[in-house]
């Protein structure tokens, strides 16, 4: 082979590495992909959702136009989450943080200590219990329309539950539940929220289809606190629902020990004199109070068993 076709050979290698090179790049580097495809990844995104965004209710409710020209604006990563949305719900949700966060919506969570009793939740399971089953009671949700359903009653029977309480408390943050769609008359999908906000503007526990009988999934609900934990569901189809509760969120309890009033008899120290300071957490059926041997010296803690 000659010199010239020698060179000629390495030219087409080279050529050909560096091709690979960039398929390679373009895998690892998801994010460039996206922006050197910008306009066909939006295109993709408005042809199969836009008809979706046409019918829902104001604000959700986008046209074609409007849903291209907020794609445009995403970031990178926002755009490749929404081009990956197994449904237009995930879709709302980018486009809603994305503005939240244009808005400055986003703030910098708090800390707080494990067991906190005004910030900490503790979780507290409980066999499964039926807590809802509109086919029972109160018949399929409307189609746009806002239903409230309670999380604590003496009996959850008015709304198709058992006749019990399913042993959750009142006063509770949040439920645990399994709840199912079933027997939807189109497609869609259904919202949970506390009873005492407004309706989110995204937000979907479970979605269905229009040919689907039942769909069933876990979620957690936030409730209204002040009142019976209240919760509300929305769907835009008629579609039965059933609730089983499995857990609930409430702030961590007293325990005896944690009320226990320290009294001090001793010629040092005053009868009656108070150590442990009785936390107003604490229910009057567990408060205690003890009477124990100061120390010989002041300042020192005695120990209690």
């Amino acid at each position: 082979m000659s010199q010239q076709s020698w060179a000629v050979a390495c030219m087409l290698c080279i050529g050909f590495w560096q091709a690979d090179a960039g398929a390679q790049d373009a895998s690892r580097y998801p994010l460039m992909t996206i922006e050197q495809h910008r306009a066909s990844v939006v295109t993709a995104i408005v042809d199969k959702w836009s008809s979706a965004f046409a019918v829902l209710p104001q604000p959700e409710r986008r046209s074609a136009d409007q849903l291209r020209a907020e794609l445009w604006q995403l970031r990178s990563d926002r755009l490749l989450a929404a081009s990956l949305a197994g449904s237009f719900v995930t879709v709302a949700q980018v486009l809603n943080d994305s503005k939240a966060e244009a808005d400055g919506g986003t703030t910098k969570p708090s800390l707080k200590r494990l067991g906190d009793t005004f910030q900490d939740l503790a979780f507290t399971p409980l066999t499964p219990c039926r807590m809802v089953d509109t086919r029972v009671s109160g018949g399929p949700l409307s189609p746009g329309v806002t239903r409230t359903f309670i999380g604590y009653a003496a009996s959850f029977a008015a709304q198709g539950g058992v006749s019990n309480g399913c042993f959750v408390p009142d006063g509770v943050a949040a439920l645990a539940l399994n709840v199912a769609a079933v027997q939807p008359s189109a497609a869609g999908f259904i919202s949970f929220w506390p009873a005492n906000l407004p309706r989110p503007l995204t937000g979907s526990a479970i979605n269905f289809g229009a040919a689907d009988f039942a769909t069933a999934t876990g979620t957690i609900v936030p409730v209204d606190t002040a009142n019976a934990n209240q919760f509300n569901a929305w769907s835009p189809a008629g579609v039965d629902v059933v609730v089983d509760v499995v857990g609930y969120f409430r702030s961590p309890q007293p325990t005896p020990l944690d009320c226990m009033t320290t009294l001090y008899n001793d010629k040092f120290l005053n009868a009656g004199v108070t150590d442990c300071v009785d936390t107003p957490q604490c229910d009057a059926a567990i408060r205690r109070s003890r009477v124990v041997a100061a120390p010989q010296s002041r300042g020192v803690a005695p120990t209690v068993p």
